[in-house]
């Protein structure tokens, strides 16, 4: 089983991230944060989001963006007046070749450790910072995820961020396994190599960066109520596919307790079977004569048929339990 894009998506987080700290480099506090602003403005992550939202409680001066794109699982990049800002991953901004300093990347890692999510803040080719983020993880999501693995269920986290932000959270949580620093086709890979292992593979998600890996699964489970589609191709382009469970609670614990009464029915779905192997073999061979030919009792249709009533009582009483 996999719960999971992201430790801070809102899968196993509460899904309402918040800033913990800024840490420029080169420019003041208020500079770094309305730089990552600027560039978030038109987010559509709730990590965008809660920079752009925090931003403009503190009054900062948002720059109009000329062009913007969000990459999943990297980050954004926009272009405002005329010069590149790009937030997101270190790993994906090294890529576009922006230079980072090594004090930056070792308290990038510091605060990984502490299970907060480090955010990247480049403005050409330069990174001006990082933005900590945090997102609690709850008792519910904690305990729910415990109560699968005594179901006998192996859970792995697949996740773009880094090793040691993924190592926090399974320090916390339990968790079995993660792979760390996957884009959205590596987990949608990583889903098939487990598949060609023989692994019956249930993908959890939340939202469209989840829907590659969420394809290739056995079973898709979709935390929160779907978004309504509206027939409209272009309109429906960018929302997930509809998934296998719903729940609408955006609550673990409902999956963990939807299979729990999942194997109490197939329980009881087993022992009515046996109920009713039982009853023919008892009831079959006497009624047939089989018995009589060797001398044994001989049992007459009225006896037959209060026997499969009784038996399709004990059935229905029994299903009763469920």
């Amino acid at each position: 089983m996999i719960p999971s894009s992201s430790p801070k998506s809102g899968v196993i987080t509460e899904g309402k991230p918040y800033i913990t700290a800024l840490i420029p480099e080169g420019v003041s506090q208020g500079t770094l944060l309305a730089l990552a602003a600027s560039a978030e403005r038109d987010a559509t992550h709730p990590v965008g989001q809660v920079i752009y939202n925090t931003a403009l409680e503190r009054h900062l001066r948002v720059q109009p963006l000329a062009a913007f794109n969000e990459i999943p699982g990297c980050g954004v990049e926009a272009l405002v007046n005329r010069t590149p800002l790009r937030v997101g991953t270190a790993e994906w901004l090294q890529e576009e070749g922006v230079d980072i300093s090594a004090d930056l990347l070792t308290k990038a890692d510091q605060l990984s450790l502490r299970g907060q999510l480090p955010i990247f803040v480049a403005n050409g080719k330069y990174c001006r910072g990082i933005i900590a983020l945090d997102d609690e993880i709850p008792q519910n999501t904690i305990t729910s995820l415990h109560k699968l693995q005594r179901q006998k269920l192996n859970i792995i986290m697949l996740t773009s961020t880094n090793k040691r932000l993924a190592s926090a959270v399974i320090k916390q949580t339990g968790i079995d396994e993660a792979r760390h620093g996957l884009s959205i086709e590596d987990k949608a890979r990583e889903v098939q190599l487990l598949k060609a292992h023989g692994a019956a593979i249930a993908m959890i998600g939340k939202d469209s960066s989840d829907e590659a890996a969420m394809t290739e699964a056995d079973l898709t489970i979709q935390l929160g109520p779907s978004v309504p589609r509206t027939g409209d191709p272009s309109k429906d382009i960018d929302q997930p596919q509809p998934a296998s469970i719903v729940l609408k609670s955006g609550l673990l614990w409902d999956f963990a307790t939807l299979i729990a009464i999942s194997d109490h029915t197939m329980d009881i779905i087993q022992q009515n079977r046996i109920i009713a192997v039982i009853a023919w073999l008892m009831l079959l061979p006497p009624a047939m004569g089989l018995l009589h030919t060797f001398g044994g009792p001989f049992l007459p249709p009225f006896g037959a048929l209060a026997g499969q009533i009784l038996a399709a009582v004990l059935i229905i009483g029994n299903s009763l339990r469920a």
